[in-house]
């Protein structure tokens, strides 16, 4: 399953997030982003699953990912 999202940053660009590229991402928070559209449905931040089957924010980096 390849889930196509794009940042809530004017000049941050898009993902696409698959078992490879993000295997930890959860599921229905992907899908809710890629929903999401600007001024009609609030961004969405990415959740995952930590080296310890926690669900944490993901995030790239060191900045929290808010997608839209």
């Amino acid at each position: 399953m390849n889930i196509s999202v794009t940042g809530y940053k004017e000049h941050e660009g898009s993902r696409l997030l698959n078992y490879i590229t993000s295997p930890n991402v959860i599921i229905w928070t992907a899908a809710l982003a890629s929903c999401s559209l600007p001024y009609v449905f609030d961004p969405v931040t990415l959740l995952c699953k930590n080296e310890f089957g926690h669900i944490v924010n993901y995030s790239t980096g060191s900045n929290i990912t808010k997608i839209n």
